[in-house]
This record gives structure tokens, sequence and C-alpha cells, in this order.
């Protein structure tokens, strides 16, 4: 039984990392329909609604005081992160690109909470956040050593997920339930950018298309609503590393889906930079644990073999 439960929970990452992978051709093309702090704050919107309905009965915790401060915390930062995300893609960043860029976040994290924490990272970290600077550099950097707005602003959004993770974990080490902690979250992040949306007079000039509304909902209920439970409950019974390995996979569905359905061309020179960053997302996360806890198994008999 505890063997299904855990393949049930691995497929639910995998399938989450599988329709995140997909959101960012999605975004692509509804950015330039609608302005980013209305296409957020609909997303949120129907994400909150659609959990809230899922899970009333984790609604009464939103009152205690962690998770106010929990939600505000992981919400500001989800909303920030996900309208720079957004501006990139809206004005020159292309989506496999963009799913790479925003992966970086996975490195990220150790250096903030070393910032924030006094928590130093480990050598395995510092070498990830190498392989990630020169996958960043063959991805973004042109030949005068510019960077274009688009990226720029991706990579802001980047630093902003990272800070969501360390806030996320925070509210965890507080004993927040993460579902309800979600679903205040996003509630959060919807008020923040219908609050963008208001100030800014951003609504969209003329009447969207159908498809752009459907994208909306996709967006919405599956890659927030839908993906967000999915992740809470693979997390809960998948170890870190294995879980980190499978959400991961979104960087690589993302340009998988856009050279697809978005037509992105691959260069050499990007696919260097996505193997980079890959690489380095998975060396932070794992610190190659699998690889090591695999050559442990192995019988000592059989040790002579493989020095040869």
């Amino acid at each position: 039984m505890q063997k299904q439960v855990r393949f049930r929970a691995r497929l639910a990452l995998f399938i989450t990392a599988l329709i995140w992978g997909s959101t960012f051709f999605v975004m692509k093309e509804v950015a330039g329909v609608f302005p980013t702090p209305f296409l957020m704050a609909i997303r949120f919107s129907t994400g909150t609604m659609a959990l809230a309905l899922l899970f009333p009965a984790r609604l009464p915790l939103l009152r205690q005081k962690r998770y106010l401060l929990g939600a505000v915390t992981t919400g500001v930062t989800q909303a920030l992160a996900y309208m720079l995300q957004t501006l990139g893609l809206a004005w020159d960043t292309s989506p496999g690109k963009s799913a790479f860029l925003t992966a970086a976040y996975c490195v990220l994290v150790p250096f903030l909470a070393w910032l924030a924490l006094r928590r130093r990272p480990s050598g395995w970290q510092f070498v990830a956040a190498g392989m990630c600077l020169t996958g960043i550099g063959l991805l973004s950097l042109n030949e005068a050593f510019g960077i274009s707005p688009g990226d720029f602003v991706t990579l802001l959004g980047s630093i902003i997920f990272a800070l969501n993770i360390l806030a996320i974990s925070h509210a965890g080490e507080m004993g927040c339930d993460p579902i309800a902690l979600t679903i205040g979250q996003l509630a959060v992040a919807a008020a923040v950018s219908w609050g963008m949306t208001l100030a800014l007079g951003a609504f969209p000039a003329v009447s969207p298309p159908a498809k752009s509304w459907a994208c909306l909902v996709f967006l919405g209920l599956v890659a927030s609503a839908l993906c967000m439970a999915m992740q809470a409950y693979g997390q809960k019974h998948v170890e870190p590393s294995q879980a980190s390995l499978l959400l991961s996979l979104e960087s690589v569905f993302g340009v998988v889906f856009s050279v697809i359905f978005y037509g992105e061309v691959l260069s050499a020179r990007l696919l260097a930079g996505f193997a980079l960053i890959f690489c380095a997302v998975v060396v932070s996360e794992t610190r190659l644990d699998f690889l090591f806890r695999r050559a442990s198994k192995i019988p000592p008999e059989q040790y002579g073999q493989f020095k040869e």
C-alpha cells in the first residue's frame, strides 16, 4: 500500500512538472493579449476559488496569525515573481528561455538563506551556482555582453521566486497546513494583482478572443489550483531530493512545448545553456545523493571489478 502511495505521489509531481512546463508557451500567447496585472489577477482568483471549494474545511485555519503572516509573505512574493516572469514573456523572452531562467531560483535559494539565516551553502551548491551562472550567460548575454530587457526581468523574477520558496519553507516550519497556506497564498497574490490592476488601469483595451479566456481558465484551474494541490500531496509522500528532481523537469518540458507549439529554434549555444542550468538545479537540489546512494548498495565483493 505504501508503495502505491509513493508511486501516486511521484506521478503527481511528474504531472505537475509537465503541466507547469506547458504554461510558458501558454503565457507567451496570453501575455500579448491581457495586461500583466489583470492576467495575474484572473489566474490567482480562479485558483483561490477552486481550492476554497475543494477544501472548505481548511478555510477556518486562515484566521490564525501564523497563517495570515504566511499568506502575506508567500502571496506577495508569488505575485511579484509571476508578474516579472510574465513581463519577460510579453517583451522578448522565449518560452524555453523563460523556463530555464526561472529554474535558476532553485540554485539561488541556498545563497539567499545564507544571507538571511547564516546557513552556509554546501560545496555542491557553490559548484551548482557556477554552472548556473555559465548557463545563464550562454542563454542571455549577447556579443556585447548585454542582456535583453525580457531576460533581465525574468532573472529578477527568479530571485523573487527564491524568496517565495524561503517564505513557504518558513511557514512550513511554523506548522502551517500546506493546502490552507496555498489558499491563503493565492488569495493574497490575487489581492495584490487586483490592486495593481486598479491602480494602473491595466484592463484589456479590446475584448479578448474566447481562446485567450480559455487559456486563463487553464492557468487558474489547472496550472494553479490543481498543480499546487498535487505538489502538496506529492511532497508529503516523496523525499525532498526526489521531489525536487521531478519538479525540475518543468524547465525541460517548457523547452519541449516551446519547440513543438511555439516554434522556438534551438541553437547549440541555447542547448548548452539549458543543459548547464538543468544540471545545476539537479546538483543543487540533490547533491547527487541518488548516485552515491546507489553506489553504496554495491556489495563489497564487487568493488574490485569497478576499480578495474
